[in-house]
């Protein structure tokens, strides 16, 4: 009897390791399983039956099974690993997308997932190597890291997520296009790290940009930076060794370390007033950095290597009227071999303000440069503007 017992163990045990899962139902070459609140199903996985599903999917939002009406509202762990479907269509019931689900489906070569998903968890499209666009809705808030890994053949990301810490490391070396929701506040982590993108438009919702979200972007020639960005994360462009000038708007408070290292391309970088925070390195292995206007009328404190590797003996440092004696008396800052009173003549190409018509010369944006435009200056200077 134990003997048998024993044998019935290792035996469900096998079953187990080999992705054999229970199911409730099956419908239309679908298995289900009914959720706990007896209402709602999560589709599932059966092994005898996963080599037959291929070509193009649609999950249905509901499915009836005795008589009852089941919302879809999951896709479950391993649903639909190692398939080959060639595209499928998720309804906008489904919330949840498990670990695995499509992992391994090497002909998938785009999804187009609905606002009602909120989570998507580990290995979900790992390994689907064919997958060229991806569309993240605005419902996400979480994607594991490894989601989305392994998607080599990524070319085109729609990231609408407002709130989500994490792309769910893809593979973005081949990624050629980006286009970010008008609603999205963070950038995630990696979001386009060693991407083919030339260019990119952060919306003026945006309010963190994170951690190495474009780095080692090589062909990225310039970025506009809106004045709702309050924190740029660690190395958020470092080795963008095509960009050439960066404005950061007087909305920021925070840059992170290294998050403008080695852009061997740099030539001017303006620097808002009201950054409290530079970090380590930050505007380090810029060797043709010529101009950096700094808007702050005193200084902030910074670490000693915020500039290595860039040449403070041939680049300009640009700060306001009157503050020149207190850069000078400034560590690190006091590097610069020439410091300029005329930081007031970038204001109106600074990304962060609206006023600006494009004229030289006209700060208040009226069109024309006359004594206004004087005051505006000294108002700026007051801190009154």
């Amino acid at each position: 009897m134990k003997t048998s017992r024993l044998l019935l163990l290792v035996f469900v045990a096998m079953l187990q390791h080999q992705g054999v899962m229970a199911y409730d139902f099956m419908a239309d070459g679908l298995c289900y399983n009914i959720n706990s609140d007896s209402i709602s199903v999560t589709v599932t996985y059966k092994t005898q039956y996963s080599s037959w599903i291929g070509g193009d999917i649609t999950i249905p939002k509901t499915v009836i099974y005795n008589g009852t009406n089941y919302s879809v509202t999951s896709i479950g762990n391993s649903a639909f690993h190692g398939c080959s479907i060639t595209s499928v269509t998720i309804p906008n019931s489904v919330t949840f997308i498990d670990s695995r689900a499509f992992e391994l489906n090497i002909s998938l070569t785009s999804v187009s997932i609905p606002n009602s998903v909120i989570t998507i968890n580990q290995y979900a499209f790992y390994g689907c190597s064919s997958l060229a666009s991806v569309t993240i809705p605005k419902s996400i808030t979480f994607i594991d890291d490894y989601a989305f890994q392994d998607c080599s053949g990524l070319k085109h990301l729609f990231w609408n997520a407002k709130n989500c810490s994490s792309n769910g490391n893809m593979t973005t070396s081949n990624l050629e296009t980006i286009i970010i929701g008008e609603q999205v506040e963070r950038l995630p982590s990696n979001l386009a790290k060693g991407s083919k993108i030339t260019s990119v438009t952060i919306p003026s919702s945006v309010t963190t940009i994170g951690y190495q979200a474009f780095a080692f972007c090589n062909g990225l020639a310039s970025v506009t930076i809106p004045n709702s960005v309050t924190f740029i994360g660690s190395f958020a462009f470092y080795g963008c060794s095509s960009l050439t000038s960066v404005v950061i708007p007087n909305s920021v408070s925070s840059i992170g370390n290294q998050a403008f290292n080695n852009c061997s391309k740099l030539t001017k970088a303006i620097i808002g007033e009201n950054v409290t925070s530079i970090g380590q390195k930050a505007f380090a292995a810029c060797p043709n950095m010529k101009d950096l206007i700094a808007l702050r009328e005193r200084p902030i404190t910074i670490p000693t290597d915020t500039f290595y590797g860039t040449a403070t003996s041939s680049c300009d440092l640009h700060v306001r009227t009157g503050s020149k004696v207190r850069y000078e008396a400034q560590d690190v800052w006091k590097d610069f071999l020439f410091i300029f009173e005329d930081a007031e003549d970038y204001v109106n190409i600074q990304s962060g303000d609206n006023n600006s018509s494009g004229i030289k010369g006209d700060v208040n944006g009226d069109g024309q440069v006359d004594i206004s435009d004087v005051n505006s200056v000294i108002n700026i200077m007051l801190g009154k503007e």
